[in-house]
């Protein structure tokens, strides 16, 4: 049992600085909006497609790729900085009929 649980408590207490760069309750990377928005425009192919003001005047932006179909969610600060809130592939737009209603 000791053999076990030294090496376990050593990980613990050397990991545990690295556990505190995101919250888990908010798991996103913090980043410089402009070096990301470049980076997912270069590297991605990834367009600004539509943007949204949250209640607390963040702008909350989608990005995506039709031809790939990666995706980016962006939660862009005033200050400059954004939050990645997601990213992936096999993005999808969904169609809206004549009546306005999603389908």
């Amino acid at each position: 049992m000791r053999r076990l649980l030294l090496p376990a408590l050593a990980w613990l207490a050397l990991s545990g600085p690295a556990w505190g760069q995101t919250d888990i309750r908010f798991p996103c990377r913090i980043v410089d909006y402009q070096n990301s928005a470049d980076e997912l425009t270069r590297r991605f192919g990834e367009a600004r497609r539509g943007s949204g003001l949250t209640a607390n005047d963040m702008l909350i932006e989608v990005w995506h790729n039709d031809k790939t179909g990666s995706w980016t969610i962006l939660l862009r600060h005033p200050n400059g900085l954004a939050y990645m809130m997601a990213s992936g592939q096999a993005w999808r737009d969904w169609p809206v009929p004549d009546d306005g209603e999603p389908m």
